[in-house]
């Protein structure tokens, strides 16, 4: 049998090439086991700390342990931030209705799940695409997104301005086509990072003591009605008004083509003209630290929250929990979110209908395991 030091550094690289988790059934399922291969805890417990009468703890971003000493024995105590080994996620996105015309669904969805390498946070995207092109816009931006945001370390507004640039260099014709863009970043310091671009909106819903969910906003709405918005925008020479009259929500209005043109919203990617006039790409940033009371994160596009409030949706989130907290489904979750919201579009309107497309993200709790040795 080769020195425990050798074992051990072996054991070391093949946790390397697995989650987390497996790592430590694997440590669990050694403590009975025959094998050559395995370790027992005592020993390399013993061997890391080198003191059998100490207590000794160790805390990383996603892991902590803490080792006790008895009278008779020793309790290894061990903490693990399981939504980074086995974050559960699931998607929904269904095309809207245009009259006179076969609609494509101009939103877009792009999720990352890190779950097997240490240090990676997982990435989770969801584009509402608008003009002629907004699609291709959209489509675009789920490619090329999830790479830029790699290779920026994560930094949502660098990666967002090499976005503005990619598109602004490639063939897609961006002059009045663009779309959304919120992103959640969930960080193994059980940290989300939201960055937001656009009227699609980020959410945390969170579990009360009478186990309802109530929603906490992790992004504002960039809409030119707002004072902050509307004073960069008129500016940069803009111009603010609703399309009739005094009714329906604000647009910014710009020239192309001697036609005039709006746009709902005051923040986008794409959008040439209109970023001429104060629309902006720059991300709005909101950071949030993950409690034990946290359920799930929704990210949507406005086909949701226009027919739907924060309020609606973490109902309809707990109606499909129906109580079992423990195990329920992001993916059916979702569905139900985009199917309920057509359902609502087509009470209002036949003929005018908007893409719905959520993202759920559900947030799982830390997991303590104790081995007594």
């Amino acid at each position: 049998m080769a020195p425990l030091k050798e074992r051990t550094l072996a054991k070391k690289r093949r946790r390397r090439t697995s989650g987390f988790l497996s790592q430590q059934i694997n440590i669990n399922s050694s403590l009975g086991s025959k094998k050559e291969e395995d370790i027992p805890v005592a020993d390399i417990v013993n061997e890391i700390t080198n003191r059998n009468d100490k207590a000794y703890a160790i805390k990383d971003d996603c892991v902590s342990i803490d080792i006790s000493p008895g009278p008779t024995k020793r309790s290894l105590m061990l903490t693990i931030d399981a939504y980074n080994l086995s974050t559960s996620a699931g998607a929904s996105s269904i095309a809207g209705v245009k009259p006179g015309k076969d609609w494509i669904n101009q939103d877009n969805y792009a999720q990352v799940d890190n779950t097997e390498e240490l240090g990676s946070p997982s990435v989770y995207m969801v584009f509402d695409g608008h003009g002629r092109f907004g699609h291709v816009v959209s489509k675009h931006c789920k490619a090329v997104l999830p790479k830029i945001l790699a290779e920026t370390g994560y930094d949502q507004e660098r990666a967002i301005s090499v976005l503005q640039s990619d598109l602004e260099s490639s063939a897609i014709d961006i002059e009045c086509s663009g779309c959304t863009c919120v992103t959640a970043i969930v960080k193994q310091n059980r940290t989300i990072e939201v960055g937001n671009v656009g009227d699609s909106r980020a959410i945390i819903l969170q579990r009360s003591p009478n186990n309802t969910l109530k929603a906490l906003p992790l992004s504002i709405d960039h809409k030119p009605s707002q004072l902050d918005e509307r004073k960069r925008i008129l500016e940069t020479g803009g111009r603010i008004a609703s399309k009739h009259c005094s009714a329906g929500p604000s647009r910014v209005w710009f020239e192309y083509n001697n036609t005039t043109m709006g746009l709902a919203m005051s923040r986008s990617v794409g959008d040439e003209f209109a970023h001429r006039v104060g629309v902006s790409h720059e991300p709005q940033i909101f950071h949030h630290k993950i409690e034990p009371q946290d359920t799930c994160i929704v990210l949507a596009s406005d086909g949701l929250w226009d027919v739907y409030s924060n309020d609606e949706v973490a109902h309809l989130i707990q109606t499909c929990i129906n109580g079992n907290y423990a195990d329920w489904n992001a993916k059916i979750a979702a569905v139900f979110l985009t199917k309920m919201a057509r359902m609502r579009w087509e009470h209002i309107s036949t003929e005018h209908i908007d893409d719905v497309t959520c993202l759920v993200i559900k947030i799982e709790p830390q997991r303590t395991f104790q081995f007594d040795f």
